[in-house]
């Protein structure tokens, strides 16, 4: 499963298995984490690409008096290796 294989870059066997099971529930996913290069926005792309619903933090505006249900990632830990061109658009 593509999906699996996009999870398992960023996160333990564990928490892919937990993703998994709440992805299935068509709740959109909040990508947050530190400024710079730990992967939001291509993490957040390649679930768009993949039909879910996902957004970075700061995409999202305030909506008051609203009840939303929503996963938030979070990605804090920057990337040690290069990413090639071919790797972000496979």
């Amino acid at each position: 499963m593509e999906l699996r294989k996009v999870l398992s870059q960023y996160f333990s066997e564990q928490e892919v298995v937990k993703l998994l099971a709440l992805l299935d529930k068509d709740i959109c996913i909040i990508v947050e984490g530190k400024q710079g290069p730990t992967g939001k926005s291509t993490l957040c792309r390649k679930l768009k690409e993949l039909g879910y619903k996902a957004v970075e933090r700061w995409e999202i505006e305030k909506e008051e008096n609203n009840n939303t249900v929503s996963i938030v990632v979070s990605l804090n830990e920057m990337i040690t290796k290069r990413i090639t061109s071919s790797e972000l658009f496979a």
